[in-house]
């Protein structure tokens, strides 16, 4: 077809009306996209549910305006300083190629995929998350880059945003699956976001340069979420969300799925709770994250443990003003030490993840004994 394969590969990606599953299909009947072209069009006609735009494209895949266009949109990418990966080149994610069913046959990669990148954890939930989830979200990703994970997740607001800014606080790696082209910011909102993750990290897209964020677009990118990622937490989700299809693929996959447990009177959390109750592991900190993740993927973190005696002031003054055996309220804790209970919840988060204390209905507390 080509003298350069890199070619066939992005005019197969550029074939409009093919999901992800035909895609493969195709490429388990033909072998690789010179294949496909050869093909005789009783042949692909014979692929069950391509529609008949598809069938088009596939009939002038290798034709040299075809490949013009594959080469421009090549030339594109290169100039936006992103790279073209195809599953058929060694620098494409093994994680992909071999744990999928359906791997993207084209990559577009702004930034740098590296091998550390493996074992990576996937934050997702809702884009209309509370204060509390979002700070979650932040926490767990920070705590995880900080100890050598690299955190996956969509570039959407609330949680998936929260989760970016954690791990680059952290001064760590995180790679953000676009439901667009790497050529489109969205949302707008996270431009300087968008270039912080591509300079520390990976934007990455399977969609054509151009490709708007066309609802339909996210949950076709969220296998590849789960895909690179060794263990999948959801921070807060609806009951119908797209946070919970990246947890049904990454259970699809093999991959591990975490929830972070929340209110039961609150809608955002229902997605979560449910997930726990149907065996889903409960997350409170990195810990819990580490602990579902292989023995051979697991880092030792380079901070030591947290302990009282390594914490700052006015963490040890709240551990002091709490009990071990005797729970005592937000309230009369905030009471005790003088500040609103609003800016000691956050200061009693940080501390439950770091597991010093614990958390129990009511907002009542107890410090880890």
């Amino acid at each position: 077809m080509t003298a350069e394969p890199t070619l066939a590969w992005v005019a197969l990606n550029r074939v409009r009306g093919l999901t992800p599953r035909l895609r493969a299909t195709l490429l388990d009947a033909f072998g690789d996209p010179e294949g496909i072209a050869r093909a005789a069009g009783t042949a692909l006609r014979s692929i069950p549910g391509l529609p008949p735009r598809a069938l088009s494209d596939l009939g002038s895949m290798a034709t040299p305006r075809s490949l013009r266009l594959a080469r421009e949109e090549v030339g594109r990418a290169h100039r936006l300083g992103a790279a073209v990966l195809t599953c058929a080149q060694r620098e494409y994610p093994d994680r992909l190629r071999e744990g999928l069913a359906d791997p993207p046959p084209v990559l577009y990669v702004q930034g740098t995929l590296q091998l550390g990148d493996d074992p990576a954890v996937a934050i997702v939930g809702s884009r209309r998350c509370s204060a509390y989830g979002a700070e979650v979200a932040r926490r767990l990703a920070f705590d995880l880059a900080s100890r050598g994970y690299t955190v996956v997740s969509g570039l959407a607001r609330g949680i998936d945003t929260a989760a970016h800014r954690g791990a680059l606080e952290a001064g760590g790696r995180t790679l953000a699956v676009l439901g667009c082209g790497i050529d489109w910011v969205y949302p707008a909102a996270n431009a300087g976001l968008t270039r912080e993750i591509a300079s520390r990290g990976a934007l990455l897209s399977e969609f054509p340069l151009g490709s708007r964020p066309l609802a339909f677009h996210f949950p076709i990118r969220n296998r590849i979420i789960s895909g690179l990622s060794r263990a999948v937490i959801v921070v807060e989700a609806a009951e119908a969300s797209g946070s919970l299809i990246t947890a049904r693929l990454a259970a699809e996959q093999g991959r591990e799925v975490g929830a972070v447990p929340g209110a039961v009177t609150s809608p955002l959390s229902v997605g979560a709770n449910l997930l726990i109750k149907d065996g889903a592991c409960l997350v409170r900190g990195w810990q819990d994250v580490e602990d579902l993740l292989p023995d051979h993927c697991k880092h030792h973190p380079e901070p030591s443990e947290d302990t009282a005696a390594e914490l700052g002031e006015r963490a040890r003054c709240i551990l002091e003003a709490l009990s071990p055996t005797a729970p005592r309220h937000i309230d009369v804790v905030a009471s005790d030490l003088r500040e609103s209970a609003g800016n000691l919840l956050i200061d009693l988060l940080d501390l439950e993840l770091k597991r010093l204390v614990v958390s129990l209905p009511g907002k009542h507390f107890l410090k880890q004994a």
